[in-house]
């Protein structure tokens, strides 16, 4: 479904995260946000993400930014999508930032571990909503059947009641 990539991530100007953006699913973005060191700022505080959280549009920043911000308004700062407080994704990238801070070899094992189980967990939250769909599909598709079962018999009961009424 989706592919996670732990390379060095390559730069991309602005406009191309802008045409990326339009054609990628929100959490496919959360992964390719790494790009720059700039796309590593907050856009409420403008400085490195400390405790990076994404909402369901994608977008990241601070929890405390996120957290402040959402006190007043349940809304996406960036895009005005509504979010509510549970719906917030942890990321680790956080610790991650800037040369200076990379993770000692030694715990390359422990961080990517970390990451497969967030990854993990994004992915069974896209697959228990891609059942639910499915789910809610098959329901439509049995009371469509009804339907048209419910259609048939009027089409019959009214063929007879035109029947009855030409020869009365």
């Amino acid at each position: 479904m989706f592919r996670f990539c732990f390379t060095q991530p390559t730069r991309i100007n602005s406009q191309q995260k802008r045409k990326l953006s339009i054609a990628k699913p929100q959490y496919q973005q959360l992964i390719d946000q790494q790009s720059g060191n700039e796309s590593f700022q907050c856009p409420i505080c403008y400085d490195q993400y400390n405790y990076p959280v994404a909402l369901p549009c994608g977008h990241v920043m601070c929890y405390q930014c996120i957290k402040q911000w959402g006190k007043q308004l349940n809304e996406c700062p960036v895009c005005r999508q509504n979010f509510q407080a549970e719906e917030l994704i942890r990321l680790i990238i956080g610790k991650q930032i800037g040369t200076d801070k990379r993770p000692k070899p030694q715990n390359y094992a422990k961080m990517y571990t970390k990451q497969s189980i967030q990854f993990k967990s994004v992915l069974e939250l896209v697959d228990s909503q891609n059942q639910q769909i499915v789910n809610d599909n098959n329901e439509i598709i049995k009371y469509k059947n009804k339907l048209q079962n419910y259609k048939v018999g009027l089409c019959i009961c009214l063929a007879v009641l035109i029947i009855v009424l030409s020869q009365v």
